[in-house]
């Protein structure tokens, strides 16, 4: 697949166990958004399948589960429930006689609600021949530890910058712009073809990057001003949250950027403390999905900052 970048090591690993037939029946694809994780279950998906993947969506024996649409209040629901899961196993049953493997993708598997992951649970206890389960995650703390402990974790690292500057130039841009998009990605290819699909996107990125950059050495009242302008639009729904989880995983590169200056002594922010937000931040994606107050997640994130 021309749109997989990197992870050779993975896609090696998983395509290896399909052709020497020892594929588990579930595994737990985790790492940053934007990484390519459901690029690479694709991939696996029609390996499986031995289809193409524009095919997957039309393929008796795939399912991929997401967030559905409640058209009646016309917002997108916030959690995966039971009644996918169960849909799923229904049609894993209608479709098992036609042989072959049969593949569900989950994703975002944080957002299964308990329900839905103890039906889930089920199918991992006792799995049907040749079905694959693939749980799509950022951490392995979203998913239910009976879950977790029955799936295989396949961890996604950042991809290296010379290949995502390599990725970009293949899409078409000028070098320097390849150069810059690689620079601001920090190894997650999905966000150099959102940028290139809509310049407009890239700019916001590059201004939420900075107005949180800004923050560092201000006083406490400008921090929680920020918060509040941050949390200004905030509604009870999905968008709302993904939203958040999307500033949140900004906040992250921003993070990140600082620990290769501390590398390079150019950092004006402690390593220690680097750290204590990240890992604040990555906790704070978990807990929005679990419905926790947005404020009181942000507020400890930014409490760290120094």
């Amino acid at each position: 697949m021309d749109d997989i970048v990197g992870h050779n090591q993975i896609r090696q690993y998983l395509h290896k166990l399909i052709q020497d037939g020892r594929v588990h029946h579930a595994y737990c694809f985790v790492g940053p958004n934007h990484v390519g994780k459901q690029t690479v279950a694709y991939d696996i998906a029609a390996s499986l399948l031995q289809t193409q993947v524009e095919k997957l969506s039309t393929h008796p024996n795939f399912l991929f589960i997401t967030t559905e649409r409640d058209e009646k209040k016309e917002k997108t629901r916030h959690a995966i429930d039971i009644g996918q899961i169960r849909q799923m196993i229904s049609s894993f049953s209608l479709t098992q006689s036609s042989g072959g493997y049969q593949v569900a993708i989950i994703n975002p598997a944080g957002l299964l609600t308990t329900a839905a992951s103890n039906a889930l649970l089920k199918t991992l206890e006792e799995p049907r021949k040749n079905t694959v389960i693939i749980l799509i995650a950022q951490s392995e703390d979203e998913l239910l530890p009976t879950v977790r402990s029955r799936s295989h974790a396949v961890r996604f690292s950042p991809v290296s910058q010379s290949e995502l500057e390599q990725y970009a130039a293949s899409l078409g841009v000028k070098s320097d712009v390849a150069l810059e998009l690689s620079e601001s990605a920090h190894g997650l290819p999905g966000l150099i073809k959102t940028w290139i699909e809509g310049p407009d996107v890239f700019k916001e990125f590059k201004k939420q990057m900075q107005d949180f950059d800004d923050l560092l050495g201000q006083p406490l009242y400008k921090k929680m001003k920020f918060v509040d302008i941050v949390l200004a639009d905030d509604k009870d729904h999905q968008e709302a949250k993904e939203k958040m989880i999307h500033l949140l995983d900004v906040w992250q590169l921003v993070g990140r950027q600082h620990l290769y200056k501390n590398v390079a002594e150019q950092s004006t922010w402690p390593q220690d403390r680097v750290m204590l937000a990240l890992d604040r931040m990555q906790q704070a994606k978990i807990f929005l999905r679990q419905n926790i107050q947005p404020r009181l997640l942000i507020e400890h994130v930014i409490l760290a900052l120094p």
